[in-house]
């Protein structure tokens, strides 16, 4: 089944949502809440499984993460995030499928 967790990255300065990006992947195995995710994009190597949603017609889990809400300072800081998770794989709205 097809998996896919959304990450937002919010600026400061000025205050508002700067990007939202998004990881997709194939998995064989049950996935539930208290589980945790290993990705290069977390600083601490893993982020615990919040919450699963299945969309048995479309085929796919939905995963929100606990990750915490970092505020990046300004435009700078949020492009930086933004390339150090596209360099892990993560995508732009207009690169979903």
């Amino acid at each position: 089944m097809n998996a896919i967790i959304d990450t937002i990255i919010y600026c400061k300065n000025p205050k508002h949502v700067h990007a939202i990006l998004r990881k997709e992947f194939q998995t064989d195995i049950s996935i539930f809440p208290g589980m945790y995710i290993e990705d290069q994009a977390w600083p601490d190597g893993e982020v615990e499984i919040a919450r699963v949603s299945i969309n048995p017609c479309e085929s796919y889990l939905m995963i929100d993460i606990a990750d915490k809400l970092v505020e990046f300072p300004n435009k700078d800081e949020c492009e930086k995030r933004v390339k150090q998770l596209r360099s892990s794989g993560w995508k732009s709205p207009n690169e979903w499928k």
